[in-house]
C-alpha cells in the first residue's frame, strides 16, 4: 500500500507522509544511520496539491459530522432508517441538503450539479 500512497492519493496518507518529513531527524533509527536524507520526495506542485486535498478531506469530514449532528438520534450507525423514522430522517435530509449546497455551491453550475447528485432524494 505505501509504494502506491501518490499515485492513489490517499491524502490522509500522504498528509502522514509531512509530518514524518517534519520529525525525520529526529528518530532515533535515522540517527543511528549517519541521518540519511528523507526517502520521499514530493515535488512543490505535488504538495500544494495534497495540502488542497487534505483541505478538502478535512471540510468533508467536517460536513458529516454537522449532517450527523442534524440527524441527532436519528442518525442510521448502521446505515439504515428505522420504518419509524424514515419520514422524519428525510425531512431532515432536505434540510441538510439546503444547507449544505448553499456552504459548497459556488456558482449556480455547482448548484445544479449538487442536486443531481445529492442521494436522497426520491
Amino acid at each position: 500500500m505505501a509504494q502506491n500512497i501518490l499515485v492513489n492519493r490517499e491524502v490522509l496518507y500522504q498528509a502522514r507522509v509531512f509530518d514524518l518529513e517534519e520529525e525525520w531527524l529526529r528518530l532515533p533509527g535515522v540517527h543511528a544511520r549517519g541521518n540519511p536524507q528523507f526517502p520521499c520526495h514530493i515535488s512543490s506542485e505535488k504538495a500544494v496539491m495534497i495540502k488542497q486535498d487534505i483541505s478538502s478531506a478535512i471540510r468533508g469530514m467536517d460536513i458529516m459530522r454537522e449532517l450527523k449532528q442534524l440527524l441527532g438520534e436519528d442518525w442510521p450507525e448502521k446505515g439504515v432508517v428505522r420504518h419509524d423514522q424514515y419520514d422524519r430522517v428525510k425531512e431532515l435530509l432536505k434540510q441538510a441538503k439546503v444547507k449544505m449546497i448553499d456552504q459548497l455551491a459556488q456558482s449556480e453550475d455547482e448548484r445544479v450539479a449538487w442536486n443531481k447528485a445529492w442521494p436522497f432524494d426520491d
